[in-house]
C-alpha cells in the first residue's frame, strides 16, 4: 500500500500506519498564523484514513492558526538511542475540512478515550482532515552521501 503525493514522492502507507500505531510514537504539529508566527504542539489523537491524516483537536492555537493558514508540518517520531536510530517521517499537510460533529469526530474521540483516557477524549472538539502534500524522511542522510 503506497501512494504518490502531490510532489511525486511515493509514500508507503503501511509504514505510515505502523508509525501511527506505535505506542512509543510522538507527534508534533507545526503551524503558523497569517503573519508567519510559528507554533508547535504535541498531539496524540491521529488516524490515517486512506491517504489522509485525521487529527483530533481542541480549541487551541494550532486550530486558530490552521483557520488562517491551512498549511502545517507533522513530525512522527519514535525515539532511538541516538539521532541516527530515531524512526519517523516528516509530512507536509494542507487542511481540507474541520468537522465539529459526526462519525469521524466520534471515532477519533473513542480512540483517544481508549489510549489516553476520557479526559483526553473530552478535550477533542473537532476532527481535522489533512491532505498529505509531501513526505520526507525524519533524518535526511542524503547530504552525507558523497556524489559519484
Amino acid at each position: 500500500m503506497s501512494n504518490m503525493n502531490a510532489e511525486g514522492t511515493v509514500m508507503d502507507l503501511k509504514k505510515l500506519q505502523k508509525l501511527i500505531d506505535n505506542p512509543k510514537r510522538i507527534f508534533t504539529l507545526s503551524t503558523a498564523d497569517e503573519q508567519g508566527i510559528p507554533n508547535t504542539a504535541i498531539f496524540g489523537s491521529m488516524q490515517l484514513k486512506e491517504d489522509e491524516i485525521i487529527i483530533g483537536m481542541g480549541n487551541n492555537r494550532s486550530l486558530n492558526n490552521l483557520q488562517k493558514n491551512p498549511r502545517a508540518a507533522l513530525m512522527m517520531i519514535i525515539p532511538g538511542a541516538n539521532l541516527l536510530e530515531f524512526q519517523g517521517i516528516r509530512l507536509y499537510l494542507e487542511l481540507k475540512t474541520i468537522e465539529h460533529a459526526g462519525p469521524l469526530l466520534d471515532d477519533i474521540r473513542a480512540e483517544a478515550g481508549i489510549h489516553a483516557g476520557r479526559a483526553a477524549a473530552r478535550m477533542i472538539q473537532q476532527a481535522l482532515t489533512f491532505r498529505i502534500i509531501e513526505s520526507r524522511p525524519l533524518v535526511d542522510l542524503s547530504s552525507l552521501i558523497p556524489p559519484t
